[in-house]
């Protein structure tokens, strides 16, 4: 069940992607003119994550861009919300909104698209987060970021 990345790849284009990188640059007029991919270490049981990035043009500017693809599929092959653990629950609490309004300064990433495929599998376009420092956080620091 669900998408190889190869079916991936072949499904992906410039007409999929250029609305979304329109949303992440909040540039209406940009054109997507090329991209690559790479697969991410880490997901989870029912997940995968890919970076995809590449280049968009606005008149004669060239424009960089990134988003993260976050494919996510039903562990059971049912629709049961009741289930621990329901595929959809990331993507509706994007939807909800709920994720916009974390505590403190506690932010998640950005959603510039959420496409529900079939076979009972869900992708959330994210915005890619970058670290530009090294974090070296002690154990108490994680358990306070899981507080918050």
């Amino acid at each position: 069940m669900g998408t190889p990345i190869s079916n991936i790849l072949k499904i992906v284009d410039s007409n999929m992607l250029t609305p979304l990188v329109r949303k992440a640059l909040q540039q209406d007029g940009v054109v997507v003119v090329d991209w690559k991919y790479d697969a991410l270490q880490g997901g989870s049981f029912n997940s995968e994550t890919y970076r995809f990035s590449g280049n968009a043009h606005r008149s004669e500017d060239v424009l960089p861009w990134s988003l993260i693809l976050k494919v996510i599929r039903s562990l059971d092959g049912k629709d049961n919300p009741a289930s621990l653990t329901y595929w959809k629950r990331e993507a509706l609490a994007y939807q909800s909104g709920l994720l916009d309004t974390l505590p403190n300064e506690s932010r998640a990433p950005q959603c510039f698209g959420i496409i529900e495929r079939p076979d009972l599998e869900i992708w959330l376009w994210l915005e890619e987060i970058v670290n530009e420092t090294p974090v070296n956080w002690a154990l108490e620091e994680y358990g306070t970021v899981g507080h918050h």
